[in-house]
């Protein structure tokens, strides 16, 4: 199994709202922001604390894992990743 932890992991492009919705859409759920802010549309104190910026801290997606988690999970969550990857930022390639 896969540690349970939790990623964050800056993407380029769009906020990370619109990668969560995109991902959503292929069964891979993510959050944005951090949990104590999940409700608020605020930017998460903790990734401002962390030195990034308003608009980079905007492209953190925060992705979960638990002691169920798979490496098949996981990596098939990165191909679905690959494949928005592709669909939202086609320029960047």
């Amino acid at each position: 199994g896969v540690s349970p932890a939790v990623a964050a992991v800056k993407l380029p492009g769009p906020p990370a709202e619109v990668w969560m919705h995109h991902l959503e859409v292929q069964g891979v759920m993510t959050s944005v922001g951090s949990a104590c802010q999940a409700k608020k549309k605020d930017i998460s104190p903790a990734l401002l604390a962390l030195g990034l910026n308003e608009k980079d801290a905007r492209q953190v997606l925060r992705v979960s894992f638990c002691s169920h988690s798979e490496a098949r999970d996981v990596e098939a969550a990165l191909e679905c990743m690959g494949a928005v990857e592709r669909q939202l930022c086609p320029a960047e390639r």
